[in-house]
Formats: structure tokens, sequence, C-alpha cells
């Protein structure tokens, strides 16, 4: 586990199960209730994948604040269940939260690209932090695993990232957006702002256009000394041959070779 983690959660850290009537949403959270149906679906399924975050109310004595984990704290809510909390022994600052978020969902493989890829962003923006560094921080083996996650901050046009930044577009959107070259990714923003990840994809297998089709072998058609070769169009090397054949055929007539000859040329 990463070192940096440690730091970030303190001494007093605790994984519990508390009763969700304990735990509050701050009241500048935004909750996307179609997300919390989703997580409400998948926890059926799966249980809990990744515990949320709290740390203690600074009022109400017993109780805690979530400081991440809001949908996954509404969905437990609709499930009636207790849910599993990291417990800090306060409030985290911005940097300290995300480091606990991203190696937390990593270390328990519950990894979203692009939401890991915008938090790990953000922290190289509070820190001053370069790649190497954040590869570091995150207990990451490989620097180049940190340079995929950072596609749409790296690879993004400057109309991409201002949309990430006014939330114009999700970050798991932005992620698909990213991946296709700067004259198309003007092109298609306009069409991508607000939409839902799956319409966006559509939208960017659409202007990745249909696959080339394979390349077609050359069709190479011989007899005796007449040979015809063409790429790609079968009747157009069909065409070549005979008309390469009749020429040779009138040759030989007027040259009058024995009709043997023409025999064994036809075979």
């Amino acid at each position: 586990m990463p070192a940096a983690l440690h730091e970030a959660e303190g001494a007093a850290v605790r994984v519990m199960d508390l009763p969700t009537g304990v735990i509050h949403t701050p009241e500048d959270n935004d909750i996307d209730m179609d997300a919390v149906e989703e997580i409400r679906a998948s926890m059926v399924v799966l249980g809990q994948l990744v515990e949320i975050i709290v740390f203690p109310h600074p009022t109400l004595t017993g109780h805690y604040l979530c400081a991440d984990g809001n949908h996954r704290l509404a969905a437990k809510r609709l499930l009636g269940e207790t849910i599993r909390c990291r417990v800090l022994d306060k409030a985290p600052s911005e940097a300290e939260l995300i480091t606990i978020r991203v190696t937390t969902a990593t270390i328990r493989k519950a990894v979203d690209k692009a939401a890991v890829g915008a938090d790990i962003f953000r922290w190289m923006q509070l820190t001053g932090s370069d790649q190497t560094q954040a590869t570091a921080n995150f207990g990451y083996s490989s620097q180049s695993t940190v340079s995929k996650l950072l596609r749409p901050y790296t690879n993004g046009v400057e109309e991409l990232l201002t949309a990430l930044k006014e939330r114009g577009i999700a970050p798991a959107s932005a992620y698909l957006v990213a991946g296709l070259p700067a004259e198309v990714q003007r092109a298609i923003l306009p069409q991508v702002l607000g939409k839902k990840r799956e319409a966006v994809q559509r939208i960017v297998q659409a202007a990745k256009g249909a696959k080339k089709p394979k390349e077609t072998k050359a069709l190479k058609l011989a007899c005796g000394g007449v040979t015809a070769t063409v790429k790609g169009d079968c009747v157009a090397a069909l065409k070549a041959f005979i008309a390469k054949a009749t020429e040779a055929l009138k040759k030989l007539e007027r040259d009058n070779l024995p009709p043997a000859f023409l025999g064994g040329l036809m075979q």
C-alpha cells in the first residue's frame, strides 16, 4: 500500500459499518438519482465494492459527514442497509481526499479510469506535481499508466478541457472524445455536451467511421507465358488476362506457329 495513503489517512483511520442515518451528505453536493439507481442495482448483485470516506461531524456527536461516496450512501439508504466506511479522525484536505480515494479504488480493483484520471489531474494541480511524482504518490508501478489515465488532459483540445472544467462533459465521456484527432474533437464537441456516456460513445464511434476494408491480395493469372496481375478487382484481373491472352494468340497466328503450341497455351 502506498505510503502516501497512510499519510493522508492519519493514524486514527478505521474501517467499519455504520447506519446510513448517522452519515450526512454535504449541502453543496449534487446527487444524480440515475447514477444512484445504477449503483443500487450493482450493489444488489455485487455488494459494496469500495467503502465511502467519512469524518466526524463538527457539531453532531456520533455523526459523520461523507467526504466521498455520497451516491453509494444514497444507494445504501434505498436498500435499507448499513454502509462500510473508511472513518478519518478529521476532515481531509482536497489533495488528501484524492489520494485516499484513488489508492483505495486501485487496491480494491474497482477503478473508473476516467474518474481516477480526473482525480490525479486535480491532485497535480493542487500540489504542483508532475507525472513522475503522481506515479509515486498513488503507488503505480509505471508512469505510462498515469499517462493513459490523464489522456483527456494531455490529448484533449482546449475546448474539451474547458467543458470538463465547467462540467459540461463528464470525465468518462471526455476520456472517449480525447482519443480522437484534434479537429474531430472540435467537430463533435457540440454534439456530446451534456450527453450521457452511452450517447457519447455512439457519437465517437460514428466519428471514427467504419473500419477500412482489408486490402485484397493481388490476383495473378497465368497461362503459358501470359500473365495478368491486378490488385483488388477480380473482374478487372480477368479482363486484363483475357486481353493479354487474345493479343498473344493473334501474335502467334501471325507468326504461323504450329497448332500444337496453341493448344498447349490454352490448356
